[in-house]
């Protein structure tokens, strides 16, 4: 049994590396789809098309046994997927702030300033 293993170790190796890739494709894919349903809007059509073309050759090519083309293919996605941030991000750069950035004066009639004594 243990000659078994070691013979079909690298076959092993290999269908482990296609299923990685594969997973990765399918999340990078999700993770556009609900980029752009969530930003839609907010997104220029020229990149919303980019994408779409993107997502349908990531899935189309985690079909196949090629894991470096699949590779390819989901970081050419998660390029053009970061576009999408550049551009919601353009249009309104104040949202970029978190909340602890923020002036507690500037934070409304129900909060207090105070101070620590002991």
């Amino acid at each position: 049994m243990r000659k078994d293993a070691e013979a079909h170790a690298e076959d092993d190796r290999k269908r482990k590396e296609l299923i990685e890739a594969r997973n990765n494709a399918d999340n990078t894919a999700y993770a556009a789809e609900k980029a752009l349903r969530e930003f839609g809007d907010k997104v220029p059509a020229e990149i919303k098309s980019e994408i779409d073309t993107k997502v349908a050759e990531v899935k189309k090519v985690a079909e196949s046994d090629d894991v470096a083309a699949i590779k390819t293919a989901t970081e050419s996605l998660g390029q053009s997927i970061q576009k999408i941030g550049a551009s919601v991000y353009e249009q309104n750069p104040a949202a970029g702030g978190s909340e602890a950035d923020s002036n507690p004066s500037d934070a409304g009639p129900d909060v207090v300033d105070g101070e620590v004594k002991e």
